[in-house]
């Protein structure tokens, strides 16, 4: 039943819980966008797919504040070679500062 696939993923620990949401997520999305330039799919120039994962995912009533801002030397690596994600919700992503050349270190390197 969906009870018991829903107490069996609630059960896998947070990690593997969340990875698996944000793949999800993303696949929602990509699709969502792929629907909207299909004219002969079900939502030619719609975003509503897209618009629906979002809201499954971050609901209008949860807490959606904050933002990531990166200045300076700051940076995000892999250093394994995986995939960076940056979800800001209720923000938005600043890496750097207009005008200001950034050290080599700044930004998102994977």
């Amino acid at each position: 039943s969906a009870q018991d696939v829903l107490a069996r993923f609630e059960a896998l620990p947070l990690a593997l819980r969340q990875a698996f949401l944000r793949s999800v997520y993303f696949a929602e999305l990509r699709a969502g966008g792929r629907e909207y330039n299909d004219l002969q799919g079900p939502r030619p120039g719609s975003y509503l797919r897209g618009r629906q994962a979002i809201a499954a995912l971050f609901p209008e009533g949860a807490a959606r504040e904050g933002g990531i801002s990166m200045f300076g030397p700051s940076g995000v690596r892999s250093v394994g070679g995986g995939s960076i994600q940056l979800l800001a919700p209720g923000g938005q992503i600043v890496v750097g500062v207009q005008g200001v050349a950034p050290p080599g270190s700044a930004g998102l390197i994977t």
